[in-house]
C-alpha cells in the first residue's frame, strides 16, 4: 500500500476519473483507481487525510505530470511558517522610590523644631522632607544648620529680619532646590551668589529685602534655570532691571512697587526674548507701555497704581503676544481705553478700582476668547451690564467679582452660559444673593473653588446645598452664616463634609 501525494489525488480527481463505490472495501478490482472523499464541511481545505491506494493495475497516464502541474500553477500550496511565540508586553516595573539623604534622626530633629518654630513642613514618601516655611525671630543659627542638612529639600522660604547671609550659609550643599523664598530679611549679594550655585532653581522671591542694591542683581542673571524673579517692594530701579535682562532663562519678572523702576525698565526688559509676564506699580507711563510692545513673547502685563491713560491702548495694540491684562487703580484708564482693548484676543481680562461704567463694560462683550476675568470695585457698573456681557462669555473658567453689583439674575446669567468653570468667587456683592442664587450654583457641576464672602443674606440651609457639587474642593466662607462660629455651624459643616469629604473650607 502506497500513501498518495495531495498532489497526486487532487489530479486524479481533477480528471474527473470515475469514482467506485467501496473506498473502504477490501476486495478492490484490479485497475480501479482510488481516490478521497471530498470534506463536507470545507471542501476547499487542504487534505489531511490518511486515504490511501491500491496500486493501479494499469499504467498512469502519461499526462499527469503535465495536468500536476497546472494544478499546482492554479492552486499554490499555503506556506506553513513556525508558530511565533506570542509576544507578552513587560509588565511596567514600578519606579523604585530614592532613599532620603538626609539621616533620619535629622529629620526626626527638623520635624519637630519647625513645628517649635510654628513653621510648616512637607515631607515625601521616602521620608524625606521637601519643603519647609519658618517665620520666627527665635530661629537659631544652630536650626539652620540642622535645616541645611536636609539635602531633600526642593523649596526653602523664609521670612524675618533674622534671616541673614550667614544663615542662609548654612544651605550651601543643596542640590535639589527648585523654589527659594526669603523676605523681609537683611541678605546681600552673598546669599545671592550662593544661591547662583544650585543647579535646579527656578524661583527666587526676595521683596522686602532692602540691603539689596541694583548691581547684587547680575547674580539673579547668572542663575542657570531661573525662570521667576519676585523682587517687589525693594529699593531697585530701572538699573536692576537691565541686569535681570541679561538673563537667559527668566520669564516672569515682578518689580512692583520697587521705589525707582520707571519707563527705562520697560526698554531694558522689553530686549528679553524669554519675557513672558511682567508686573509694575507706580511709575510707569504711556511711554513705558510702548517701550514693552517690542517684547517678542510678552503674554501678560500688570499696571498697578500707574500714571497711564487711555492713550496707552494704542501700544497694548501692537504687543505681538499679548494673552492677559490687568490694570488696577490707574483712575485716567476708563470706558474709552477699555473699548480700544475689547479688539485684542486675551485668555486674561481684570480691570479692578477703575473709573469704569456699564458702557466700558458692554464694549467687552465680544471677547468670547476670555477664559480668566476679574471685575472688581467697578462702582458704576451695574447688574444688567454684567448679564449681559456673562451671556457671551461661554469659555469662561476662572470669574473674580469684589464689590461688584451682582444679584440673583447675574448668578443665574452665570450658571447658564459658563459650563466650564471652575473658579467662581463673588465677594462682597453690592447687589444681595439669596438662596436662589445657590440654586444656581449648584448646577455648575465643574466647580473646584468658591469664594462667597461677605454675603450676608445666604441662609445656613441654603449653603448646606452645595455639597452636591462632586467637584468642589476649596470653599471660602468668611462674612457668611457657614462662616459663623456655633454648634449649628460645625453640625452644618460637619453635614457637608459627609456628603462630599474632599471639600475644604477656609476663611
Amino acid at each position: 500500500m502506497k500513501k498518495l501525494t495531495k498532489t497526486t489525488r487532487a489530479v486524479l480527481l481533477a480528471c474527473s476519473v470515475a469514482l467506485v463505490g467501496g473506498c473502504g472495501s477490501n476486495k478492490v478490482p484490479p485497475g480501479t483507481i482510488i481516490t478521497y472523499q471530498k470534506d463536507q464541511i470545507a471542501p476547499t481545505a487542504l487534505d489531511t487525510s490518511d486515504q490511501t491506494m491500491e496500486q493501479p493495475a494499469v499504467a498512469v497516464d502519461p499526462n499527469i505530470d503535465v495536468l500536476a502541474r497546472k494544478y499546482d500553477e492554479l492552486h499554490p500550496k499555503a506556506v506553513v511558517r513556525p508558530a511565533v511565540p506570542r509576544q507578552v508586553a513587560p509588565q511596567p516595573v514600578a519606579p523604585q522610590t530614592e532613599p532620603a539623604l538626609a539621616s533620619k534622626e535629622d529629620v526626626d530633629a527638623a520635624k519637630k523644631r519647625v513645628a517649635e518654630l510654628r513653621g510648616s513642613a512637607k515631607t515625601a514618601k521616602n521620608g524625606a522632607i521637601t519643603s519647609i516655611t519658618v517665620e520666627s525671630a527665635d530661629a537659631t543659627l544652630d536650626d539652620m544648620k540642622l535645616f541645611g542638612r536636609l539635602l531633600d529639600l526642593e523649596s526653602i522660604t523664609f521670612l524675618g529680619a533674622n534671616f541673614t547671609d550667614e544663615y542662609l550659609a548654612e544651605f550651601k550643599d543643596l542640590k535639589k532646590v527648585k523654589s527659594v523664598t526669603i523676605q523681609n530679611s537683611n541678605i546681600t549679594v552673598e546669599t545671592l551668589n550662593m544661591l547662583a550655585s544650585y543647579p535646579e532653581l527656578t524661583s527666587l522671591d526676595i521683596r522686602r529685602d532692602l540691603q539689596l542694591k541694583n548691581k547684587d542683581l547680575d547674580a539673579v542673571a547668572n542663575m542657570p534655570k531661573l525662570e521667576k524673579i519676585f523682587a517687589y517692594y525693594n529699593s531697585f530701579g530701572s538699573l536692576a532691571a537691565k541686569r535681570i535682562a541679561k538673563s537667559q532663562t527668566i520669564k516672569v519678572v515682578d518689580l512692583r512697587a520697587c521705589s525707582q523702576v520707571d519707563d527705562s525698565a520697560c526698554r531694558y526688559l522689553a530686549e528679553m526674548p524669554t519675557l513672558e509676564e511682567v508686573y509694575f506699580r507706580f511709575l510707569i507711563t504711556n511711554d513705558g507701555v510702548e517701550h514693552l510692545s517690542a517684547a517678542p513673547n510678552l503674554k501678560f502685563v500688570e499696571f498697578q497704581d500707574c500714571p497711564i491713560d487711555n492713550g496707552c491702548a494704542a501700544s497694548l495694540l501692537k504687543y505681538p503676544a499679548l494673552a492677559g491684562l490687568r490694570v488696577f487703580r490707574s483712575k485716567a484708564f476708563d470706558d474709552e481705553g477699555v473699548k480700544q482693548i475689547a479688539g485684542l484676543k486675551l485668555d486674561r481680562l481684570e480691570l479692578r478700582d477703575l473709573n469704569v461704567s456699564s458702557e466700558g463694560v458692554l464694549a467687552l462683550k465680544d471677547m468670547s476668547t476670555l477664559r480668566n476675568v476679574e471685575l472688581s470695585e467697578l462702582s458704576s457698573v451695574d447688574s444688567e451690564a454684567l448679564a449681559t456681557v456673562f451671556t457671551s462669555w461661554k469659555n469662561v473658567e476662572s470669574l473674580y467679582l469684589f464689590s461688584m453689583s451682582t444679584n440673583d439674575d447675574v448668578v443665574k446669567t452665570i450658571a447658564a452660559n459658563m459650563p466650564n468653570l471652575k473658579s467662581l468667587t463673588i465677594r462682597a456683592s453690592v447687589g444681595e444673593l439669596s438662596d436662589a442664587s445657590i440654586d444656581e450654583i449648584c448646577k455648575l457641576q465643574n466647580l473646584e473653588t468658591l469664594d462667597l464672602r461677605e454675603n450676608g443674606g445666604l441662609t445656613l440651609d441654603g449653603m448646606k446645598k452645595l455639597s452636591s457639587i462632586k467637584s468642589l474642593r476649596k470653599f471660602y466662607v468668611k462674612g457668611t452664616k457657614l462662616g459663623d462660629t456655633s454648634p449649628e455651624v460645625e453640625a452644618a459643616i460637619k453635614e457637608f463634609k459627609k456628603i462630599n469629604p474632599k471639600c475644604s473650607f477656609s476663611n
